[in-house]
C-alpha cells in the first residue's frame, strides 16, 4: 500500500454456525486528499449494502490502525511512504530507516525522524541499515514487546534485504563497547543518554456519559436530548452518529435508505477534519443488529438481541463481479458450520463425590454418584491421566435450591482441595448448565428437588446429554412439562408409570426405564404408556389434559470464542478484545478471559500476581454480569478457572494448539533473536518421568515410591563439613544444591592437581606427609630420607575424594509432583541402595515390590501380625475398628453408620501405621490440608 492512496479492505470470516461475518476497512494514507478520503468511506457504505448489510465498517489512518485492523496482517503491515520501492531512492543507495515499533499482541510499525531524538525508553526501534538490521530495546519494554518487534525485524530482513544482512540487538541502559553498540550509535552520531517519551501520543478513556448522540435528518444533525443513553433512542428507520471526542460511532438502522446511509458518512468525514489530530480519529460503523460489544458499552444497558430479518440478496451479485475480476469466491455465500469434538472428553480415570448440604460435608458412595439434589451443592474431583503426570479438574455443581452458606461451605471446600491439587482445573457448575464433559462423566444422571424420595408423586422428564450420557430432571407435575419428543416416568412412592411419546425413539425409551429404576431400584410395579394411549387415572395425576409441547428446544451451542485481555484499574475491570488470536496471544503475565457465549474461561499466566491470581473467578463473574447487561445471556453458565501448563482439552479446542509452544521454558525473546540469527536454541528439556496415581495398582505402591524417591535424595553423599559450618544454614540455590557443594569438588580437584606436581617435582617424596587411612595419628613416625628404605603402606589415591565430591553434586532427578514429607518415614540408613562413585541407581517397581515383601516377612517373623479380620470386633474405647478394604470410599462394601468425614479414625493402630506410614499422634499434628491431601491419596476422603 501506498501512503499516496486510499483502500477498501474486506475480510470475510466464517463462523461457527457456517454464516460469514464481513468486515470492511476502509484504509488512508497519510498523503491522501480529502476528496478521496470521502469517495472511499462512500465505497465502504455501498459495499456493506451490496452484502446485504451485516458488515462493521471501520476507518484506518497510516500510523493509527486499531488492533482489529492490524491482527489480519502477520507479522506487521508496514505501508510505504512513496511510489518507489521499500529502499529504492532512485540513485541506487540504500536509504536508511528507522522504525518505531511497540505492542504485546499486535506489531504497531511506524516511520519516525532518523535522529536521536526519535529514540526513548518506552518503545522499542528499529534500524535498517544495507548490511545490519539494528533493534534497540527501550529499558521500560518487557519481553513480549521485544518479541513481537523480532517478528519485524524478521520480516524486514526475508523481505526487503536480497543480500545476506546480520541482526543486532541494542539494550537501553547497558552500554557495553562492543562493535555492535559502537556501529548502532555511530549512526546517531555516538552516544548520548536518551529523553523521556520522544512524543505525547495517547488516547483519552471514554465514557458513556461524556458521549452525544446526535440522529442524522435530511442532511442535517440534531443531537438527542437525554442524560442517559439507551437503546429505546435509536430508531430502525434512521442513522445516528454518537460522539465520544476522540472516537466516533455510526449507527445504521435497518430500514434506513442507503442515499442516508450515504449523507450519514460524508457528515462524519466533515466532523473528524475539523479536528486537529484527525488522523488519530477512529469511526466504526455498524448496522442495527450486528452493533460490536465496543459500541453497546456506551450505553447503560442494551437489550437481548432480537430477531432482526437480513437480506440475502445482493451477496450473489456480488460474488459475481467479484468472480468476474479474478478473485476467488469459494465459500463466500456459506461456509460449513463447524461441529464440536465431543469424542476428545477424557471419561477414564476416577471420580470422588462430595455432597454439601448447610454445615456438613460428607462423601457419596459410588452408587449414588449421578444423583443430586437441587437443595445442594456437590463437589466432583475427576482425576484422569494427562501427558507426564495425573491431571485434576474439580468440579462446584450448584442446585438451585441450595442455601447462601452451603455455597459459602461449597466455595471454600473447592479453595482447599484445590490448593492441595496443583494445577487443577476449577469449574463452577450451575443446574440446568451442566457442560458436556460434566455430564460425560455419568452415564445416568438424576437431578431431584429435594431429599424426600419416597414421599408424594413426581415427574421427570428425560434428555439426551451426550452419545451414551442420558439425565432426568424433576419438573413440574403437570401435563404441560410433557413433550412428544422425549420420554418421562411418575415416581408414585414405590410405583413407576412411564411414558413415551410419539416422537421418541427406543434407546429414549430405554433410557427412560433404566434412569426410572436408578431413582427407585425397589419399585413394586413399573406400567408403560405411550402417547395417546393414557389412562384417566394418569392424567388425574398431572391435573387434566393440557396441550404440551411436540418439539424440544435446541440447545445453546458455543459461538465464535473472544479472547479478552484483564486488568483492574481503580477497582474496574477492563478488558481489551485481542483480535484474530492464536495460542502465542497467552502471555504468561496477564490474565484472559475466553468468552464462547455459552461458557467463560479465566486463563491465569504463571508470572500473574498472587493477588491477581486471587481475583480470577471475581473477574470472571463481573465478565459474565457484563455479559448479561448487554448481550441478555444466563448468569449461570459454566466458569473456568485455568491455570497455565495445566489447560483441559476443552479449552485447547478453541485454538491451533501446539504443546511444544505452552511449554515456556526458554526465553521467547531469546528464542526468536537465535532463530532470527540462525543458531540454534537450546530447547533441551530434561526428561520427566511420570507418576500416576491413578496408575498403580494401590495406594501402597504410591507410598513405595514416595519412600523410595526420598530416600534416594537422602542417601546421597555429600562433602564433610566442621561441626561450625553445620550449625549455619546454607543458601539453596534453585536446583537444591548449596555453593559449598561446587567449591568443595574444586578443592579436591586442585589437591589433586597439586599432589601430582609435588609428585613429579620429587621423585622421593616424605612418607610423614601422607598417611593412609587406615594409621593413627599416634603412629610412629617415618624414617627419614637418611634411613634405609621401607616398603611403604598403601596410599589413598587423591582422586576418590574429587570424584565424591563432584558426585555429590549430580543428584539423582525426582518428580517434584509427588514429594510428600511424609513424617515418620523410614530413615535413610535403613534404605538399601546400589552405589558407584556414590551415584545413586534407584530400584524399578518390581525390585521394590520384592523387597518390600521380603522386609514385610522378615518383620512378620520377629512380631506376628494380627489378622485383619480378627480386628473387627476389637474396641478401643468408644471406637470400633474395620479393616481398610471396607473403609474406602470406593469400597464394594462399605460400611454404614460411621463419619465419613473421619475414617482414618476407625482404622486400628496397626492399619493405620501401615496405611499412613505414621502413627496417629504424629498424623494429628500434621495441618488440617495436609491430613486431607494424604486422605485423599489413600481413597479415604
Amino acid at each position: 500500500m501506498s501512503s499516496s492512496n486510499c483502500y477498501v479492505i474486506l475480510q470475510s470470516v466464517p463462523l461457527r454456525s457456517g454464516v460469514l461475518r464481513h468486515e470492511i476497512f476502509y484504509w488512508l494514507g497519510r498523503h491522501a486528499t480529502q476528496d478521496d478520503i470521502t469517495a472511499t468511506a462512500i465505497k465502504a457504505i455501498e459495499l456493506d449494502a451490496a452484502l446485504g448489510g451485516r458488515a462493521v465498517i471501520s476507518r484506518e489512518a497510516e500510523n493509527y490502525e486499531t488492533d482489529r485492523f492490524l491482527s489480519y496482517f502477520k507479522p506487521c503491515f508496514m505501508p510505504l511512504n512513496d511510489m518507489h520501492s521499500y529502499n529504492d531512492q532512485g540513485n541506487g543507495r540504500y536509504q536508511v530507516r528507522l522504525f518505531k515499533c511497540n505492542g504485546r499482541h499486535v506489531a504497531h510499525v511506524k516511520e519516525v525522524s532518523f535522529t536521536r531524538a526519535s529514540l526513548s525508553h518506552e518503545d522499542i526501534f528499529i534500524l535498517d541499515t544495507e548490511f545490519k538490521i539494528f533493534q534497540f530495546n527501550g529499558a521500560n519494554t518487557d519481553i513480549y514487546q521485544r518479541a513481537k518487534a523480532m517478528d519485524v525485524v524478521k520480516y524486514v530482513k526475508d523481505n526487503f534485504h536480497k543480500k545476506d544482512c546480520s541482526v543486532a540487538v541494542i539494550e537501553d541502559g547497558k552500554f557495553v563497547a562492543d562493535a555492535d553498540s559502537g556501529e548502532f550509535w555511530g549512526f546517531f552520531g555516538g552516544y548520548a543518554p536518551l529523553g523521556r517519551r520522544s512524543d505525547g501520543e495517547g488516547h483519552s478513556e471514554n465514557n458513556y456519559n461524556k458521549a452525544s448522540l446526535l440522529c442524522v435528518f435530511e442532511g442535517q444533525t440534531k443531537k438527542i436530548e437525554g442524560s442517559v443513553l439507551t437503546r429505546d433512542l435509536l430508531s430502525s428507520n434512521k442513522c445516528y452518529i454518537l460522539d465520544c471526542g476522540t472516537e466516533y460511532f455510526a449507527w445504521v438502522g435497518r430500514d434506513s435508505s442507503l442515499e442516508e446511509r450515504r449523507t450519514m458518512i460524508t457528515i462524519l468525514e466533515g466532523l473528524i477534519a475539523l479536528h486537529d489530530n484527525s488522523v488519530g480519529i477512529r469511526l466504526t460503523c455498524a448496522i442495527e443488529g450486528f452493533e460490536p460489544r465496543e459500541f453497546k458499552l456506551k450505553f447503560q444497558s442494551w437489550p437481548a438481541n432480537t430477531a432482526v430479518p437480513i437480506s440475502e440478496n445482493g451477496r450473489g451479485k456480488v460474488a459475481v463481479l467479484l468472480k468476474h475480476k479474478g478473485f476467488n469466491v469459494k465459500g463466500m455465500l456459506k461456509a460449513a458450520p463447524i461441529k464440536q469434538d465431543i469424542s476428545s472428553l477424557n471419561r477414564s480415570g476416577k471420580i470422588q463425590v462430595w455432597h454439601v448440604n448447610n454445615s456438613d460435608k460428607f462423601t457419596e458412595p459410588a452408587s449414588n454418584h449421578g444423583k443430586f439434589f437441587s437443595s445442594s451443592c456437590y463437589i466432583v474431583l475427576h482425576t484422569f491421566p494427562g501427558d507426564r503426570k495425573d491431571d485434576y479438574i474439580i468440579y462446584s455443581w450448584i442446585g438451585h435450591g441450595s442455601l447462601s452458606d452451603t455455597r459459602t461451605l461449597t466455595a471454600s471446600s473447592v479453595a482447599e482441595l484445590a490448593s492441595s491439587l496443583k494445577g487443577a482445573v476449577e469449574v463452577l457448575v450451575f443446574e440446568s448448565k451442566e457442560p458436556s464433559h460434566f455430564t460425560a462423566l455419568f452415564p445416568k444422571m438424576l437431578v431431584i428437588k429435594d431429599e424426600n424420595i419416597g414421599v408424594g408423586e413426581r415427574l421427570f422428564q428425560v434428555q439426551q446429554t451426550g452419545p451414551r450420557t442420558w439425565q432426568a430432571v424433576e419438573v413440574e407435575k403437570d401435563a404441560k412439562s410433557l413433550n412428544s419428543s422425549g420420554c418421562a416416568f411418575l415416581l408414585l412412592e414405590t410405583r413407576l408409570i412411564l411414558w413415551f411419546g410419539k416422537f421418541s425413539t427406543v434407546e429414549e425409551q430405554e433410557a427412560a426405564e433404566n434412569l426410572a429404576y436408578f431413582l427407585q431400584p425397589d419399585a413394586e410395579s413399573t406400567m408403560s404408556l405411550k402417547e395417546g394411549a393414557e389412562s384417566e387415572l394418569f392424567w388425574e395425576i398431572l391435573g387434566g389434559r393440557k396441550v404440551h409441547p411436540s418439539h424440544r428446544e435446541p440447545k445453546e451451542n458455543a459461538k465464535d470464542p473472544q479472547l479478552f485481555s484483564c486488568r483492574i484499574m481503580k477497582g474496574q475491570l477492563q478488558l481489551i478484545e485481542l483480535f484474530n488470536f492464536t495460542q502465542n496471544d497467552l502471555l504468561s503475565d496477564e490474565v484472559l478471559v475466553l468468552d464462547v457465549h455459552t461458557d467463560v474461561y479465566v486463563w491465569i499466566g504463571q508470572s500473574v500476581s498472587s493477588k491477581l491470581k486471587l481475583m480470577s473467578f471475581e473477574i470472571g463473574q463481573k465478565f459474565a454480569e457484563q455479559a448479561a447487561r448487554y448481550d441478555g445471556r444466563s448468569l449461570e453458565n459454566p466458569l473456568y478457572k485455568i491455570e497455565e501448563g495445566h489447560e483441559p482439552v476443552f479449552f485447547k479446542s478453541f485454538f491451533q494448539w501446539d504443546d511444544s509452544k505452552a511449554m515456556k521454558h526458554l526465553d521467547v525473546f531469546q528464542k526468536k533473536v537465535a532463530a532470527v540469527k540462525g543458531q540454534q536454541a537450546d530447547t533441551a528439556r530434561r526428561p520427566m518421568r511420570r507418576h500416576s496415581i491413578s496408575g498403580f495398582e494401590s495406594p501402597t505402591e504410591i507410598l513405595s515410591t514416595i519412600d523410595r524417591g526420598r530416600a534416594s535424595r537422602n542417601t546421597v553423599a555429600k562433602p564433610q563439613s566442621s561441626p561450625e559450618k553445620s550449625r549455619a544454614p546454607k543458601p539453596k540455590y534453585g536446583n537444591g544444591r548449596s555453593p559449598g557443594s561446587k567449591s568443595s569438588a574444586v578443592s579436591a580437584l586442585s589437591s589433586m592437581f597439586e599432589f601430582q606436581g609435588s609428585r613429579d617435582a620429587n621423585t622421593t617424596p616424605k612418607l610423614s606427609s601422607v598417611r593412609t587411612r587406615h594409621e593413627s595419628v599416634s603412629a610412629t613416625p617415618s624414617p627419614s630420607l637418611g634411613s634405609s628404605p621401607r616398603t611403604p603402606r598403601p596410599v589413598a589415591s587423591p582422586r576418590s575424594p574429587a570424584i565424591a565430591a563432584l558426585a555429590s553434586m549430580f543428584e539423582p532427578y525426582s518428580d517434584k509432583k509427588l514429594d510428600f514429607a511424609w513424617p515418620g518415614s523410614r530413615p535413610k540408613s535403613e534404605e538399601k541402595v546400589s552405589r558407584d562413585f556414590d551415584v545413586h541407581i534407584p530400584r524399578t517397581t518390581k525390585e521394590a515390590k520384592l523387597v518390600e515383601t521380603l522386609e514385610l516377612k522378615n518383620g512378620e517373623e520377629s512380631s506376628p501380625k494380627q489378622p485383619i479380620e480378627a480386628l473387627k470386633d476389637v474396641k478401643n474405647g468408644d471406637v470400633k475398628y474395620y479393616p481398610y478394604e471396607r473403609l474406602k470410599v470406593s469400597s464394594s462394601n462399605p460400611i454404614s453408620g460411621i463419619d465419613s468425614s473421619k475414617r482414618e479414625a476407625y482404622l486400628s493402630n496397626q492399619d493405620f501405621q501401615d496405611t499412613f506410614r505414621m502413627d496417629r499422634e504424629t498424623f494429628y499434628k500434621l495441618p488440617k490440608w495436609k491430613q486431607d491431601k494424604y486422605k485423599i491419596l489413600m481413597d479415604l476422603f
